[in-house]
């Protein structure tokens, strides 16, 4: 079965059933993806010429839930084959933020759950980048998902929501206890880098005082998290991790100074003159009293 491409068109090319399949997952058309998968005559693999995916990559991508169940159906069918930029169906739909269709394919034996595209990102990247914190917090569940895994910007998770201001995919990614929060990328810039520069105040906080992350880390052009977020205007921002970094100075100090005391206390204790004179001088002011 061939049918044109467009009737109107003035070009001989037809279109295969493997073409008008590609056509129909793309565009949603679940009842004649349906009809097409029935023929058993039609390759459920066959990629697109322009994007290189497959009728379950353009499903997945679009959240269509009904033809995904139908093409996941077939027995052939390859549902981790991947597209031009080597992104599998999962990635794509981590992506979009279709937990449904995440859910669905999670259940597949075998799905290589953190597949990485041409870019080194993988789902989890893709999800947490785009702020769509059930998809991350259904990756992390995962032993096969690596929470701090790096693309080939040395980009994690953790970077790429606190750059975009996903808070709630901050807050996941942190209280999972299995992420660096001061991962730094090629250009040595941290999550707090990122947050700082870009305005978002709230990931700040929650970088610091959950995360303890480190405002004083510089990047390869000596600038860290407050000059990022001087030099950006957010002056907000400036002004909370001055104050941060002020309060953590004192406490050091004071640490710094308790660790001396309790040194001199040791040192002291040590020595049997200093006992000894410590009696005299207790009892020398028993006595003058």
């Amino acid at each position: 079965m061939k049918l044109a491409k467009n009737p109107t068109a003035h070009e001989a090319s037809p279109l295969t059933l493997p073409d008008l399949l590609v056509w129909a997952a793309r565009n949603g058309n679940t009842a004649l993806v349906q009809d097409l998968i029935s023929t058993m005559t039609v390759d459920v693999n066959y990629t697109d010429s322009l994007y290189g995916r497959t009728p379950l990559c353009w499903a997945a991508h679009g959240g269509y839930m009904d033809m995904a169940c139908a093409l996941l159906q077939v027995s052939d069918i390859r549902f981790n084959k991947k597209n031009n930029c080597k992104q599998s169906p999962l990635s794509l739909t981590a992506q979009e933020g279709h937990l449904d269709v995440i859910e669905l394919l999670l259940e597949q034996e075998g799905v290589e759950a953190d597949a990485a595209d041409i870019l080194g990102r993988a789902a989890l990247s893709f999800a947490a980048g785009n702020g769509h914190d059930e998809i991350v917090q259904r990756l992390l569940t995962r032993n096969d998902v690596e929470a701090d895994g790096m693309d080939h910007y040395r980009e994690t998770a953790l970077s790429w929501a606190a750059e975009r201001g996903h808070t709630a995919v901050v807050r996941t990614l942190l209280a999972s206890g299995r992420v660096c929060v001061d991962s730094r990328n090629i250009y040595r810039r941290t999550p707090l880098s990122y947050a700082a520069g870009n305005g978002h105040g709230d990931i700040v906080r929650l970088l610091l005082d959950d995360g303890g992350a480190d405002p004083l880390i510089e990047d390869n052009h000596h600038r860290t998290a407050l000059m990022w977020a001087a030099g950006n205007g957010e002056q907000a921002i400036t002004q909370l991790l001055s104050l941060y970094m002020e309060t953590k100075k004192m406490e050091v100090g004071s640490r710094l100074a308790i660790a001396d005391r309790r040194r001199l206390v040791r040192s002291r204790d040590a020595s049997p003159s200093g006992r000894a004179g410590g009696v005299r001088n207790t009892a020398h002011w028993i006595r003058s009293k």
